[in-house]
């Protein structure tokens, strides 16, 4: 509830003044967290939504041989339906995170799933390899993303203590979708043609807005607004934050019961808790009105007016120092201040030279007259291992001795190696030790990306950091398989794409090998 100026009560004006360093600190929000119960719910739910979303990413090299089939268009041309679908699933990221504060968790899948579903049925009326791209490609991968990010929120806010488990459980559906959803698709290719298994995958997206229903939002901490009370002791405007002034906050954390307001108190060290135990009121004192634009970054945080002149003075410095700091905003500012970090920018753009074995691995398989079921095989036997792998590199990186950069590192070493074999390998068994090892490799990057992000920056600059990466990854997701396509029709043979693929991986490596040198001085300096 907000507090007018001159409408605090005496109580609450006698606890202002008794406020001091004794008080303890309002309870945090992450206490909410069940970390079970309805909690594992949820984590299933989310499961599935990655099984999914990344499982019909996985599985589009077996849709593009039928479309190189049926449209009867170069490679290189073709790759724009699979280049637009994994492009999508990695740019929309930023607007799928604004849709989940915005609309919640439960709306954003339903969105996402009603987006992807959309989609998927376009796409069955394309005549050309441009609609396709459009429909299928952008609008379904684009929605299919909103159902990862969603997902992810949701379990973090019902999982603190256990959050990594819930996670590791989250996406090791992406590994399960890969084996499973590369396999029903070639038995619904092969039964209903590539357009009726566009339909069929519409109807399988919108089984989302069933998993989104079981996104149930934990009724802890209402609304919360912040209310400026102008000092009692001076009739003079406050000065901006660079002045050094003092303004108090009254804060309200309101919970909704039977369609009224209810509030409830912690004031001066006493916590006064709602019946249901959710809500609760503090007053303090914090210096500075950049406090106002701290808390106007949090979500469900509103604030609201209180003064008239005093308080516009504020919110027009506070406006003018969030349009000045707009870089930093985006993250932009993170290779200014930490220039290793474009570093870790190439290695992680350089890495989706990965969707090479993704979307030619069946087409090659048949240029050496393996069939298109055992082709499939392959992708899934990358999906299992990449599933696999998740856990087990879960469990080698908790131990202290273990070094994520150099896992990250051999494993893009690695996974270069196997890209660069693939085009000498002429038999169903050894293509499918590559795909296994590959999958092996792919684990480990994904699941180290963040770890790498969060140890060179801090954990207080990952999201900005991880999400600027996020979008140059997207960048190599969307040009990356039409350009690996045009080097096969410009070579007439896979050799050339998969050993450009290779060295790309490669590359990538060896850009993180500073980054480790620059953090082991850093370490040993302190």
């Amino acid at each position: 509830m907000l507090s007018e100026p001159g409408g605090v009560d005496s109580e609450t004006s006698k606890n202002e003044d008794s406020v001091d360093e004794d008080v303890p600190p309002p309870p945090s929000s992450e206490s909410s967290a069940p970390d079970g119960g309805y909690g594992w719910v949820v984590c299933i739910s989310g499961f599935f939504c990655w099984f999914i979303g990344d499982g019909i990413a996985f599985s589009y090299g077996v849709l593009y041989v039928s479309l190189l089939e049926q449209f009867n268009e170069g490679p290189s041309t073709t790759s724009w339906v699979g280049a637009a679908f994994i492009g999508g699933h990695n740019l929309m990221g930023p607007v799928a995170g604004v849709s989940v504060k915005q609309l919640g968790c439960r709306a954003t899948v339903f969105l996402g799933s009603i987006i992807a579903a959309s989609g998927f049925v376009l796409g069955t009326f394309s005549r050309n390899i441009a609609m396709l791209a459009l429909t299928y490609g952008a609008m379904g991968g684009s929605g299919l993303n909103f159902l990862l990010v969603a997902s992810v929120d949701m379990v973090a806010k019902y999982f603190n203590r256990h959050r990594a488990l819930a996670n590791g459980i989250v996406t090791c559906g992406a590994g399960a979708g890969g084996f499973i959803v590369p396999l029903l698709l070639k038995f619904l290719i092969d039964k209903y043609r590539w357009d009726g298994s566009l339909l069929i995958l519409a109807g399988i997206s919108l089984n989302g807005c069933v998993l989104g229903a079981l996104f149930r939002h934990l009724e802890t901490r209402g609304e919360v607004i912040v209310a400026v009370s102008k000092p009692e002791s001076s009739e003079e405007p406050v000065a901006d934050a660079a002045a050094g002034s003092e303004t108090k906050f009254h804060i309200t954390d309101a919970t909704e019961s039977n369609g009224g307001s209810v509030s409830s108190s912690y004031e001066a060290g006493v916590n006064r808790l709602h019946p249901r135990g959710y809500g609760q009121s503090l007053e303090a004192e914090y210096s500075s009105a950049v406090f106002i634009g701290s808390m106007a970054s949090i979500s469900g945080i509103e604030i609201k007016k209180t003064t008239h002149v005093n308080y516009r003075r504020r919110s027009l410095a506070v406006v003018t120092s969030h349009l000045k700091s707009c870089q930093e905003l985006f993250g932009l500012n993170l290779i200014y201040v930490h220039p290793m970090f474009i570093l870790i920018i190439i290695s992680c753009t350089f890495w989706t030279a990965q969707t090479t074995m993704f979307i030619y691995l069946v087409d090659y398989a048949l240029s050496r007259d393996i069939d298109k079921t055992h082709g499939t095989i392959l992708l899934s036997i990358i999906g299992i291992l990449n599933t696999i792998g998740r856990i087990l590199i879960g469990l080698l990186t908790d131990h202290p001795k273990v070094d994520c950069y150099v896992v990250y590192g051999l494993s893009l070493v690695i996974a270069g190696v196997v890209n660069m074999a693939v085009p000498f390998c002429t038999n169903f068994a050894v293509l499918a030790v590559c795909s296994a090892v590959f999958g092996l490799c792919v684990a480990c990057f994904v699941s180290l990306r963040a770890i790498i992000i969060v140890d060179f920056l801090g954990m207080d600059q990952m999201v900005r950091g991880f999400g600027v990466v996020l979008f140059c990854q997207g960048i190599g997701f969307l040009i990356g398989p039409p350009i690996a396509a045009a080097i096969y029709e410009a070579s007439g043979t896979y050799v050339t794409t998969f050993l450009t693929a290779g060295v790309f991986l490669i590359l990538g490596a060896l850009a993180i090998i500073p980054v480790r040198l620059l953090k082991r001085k850093s370490s040993s300096v302190t």
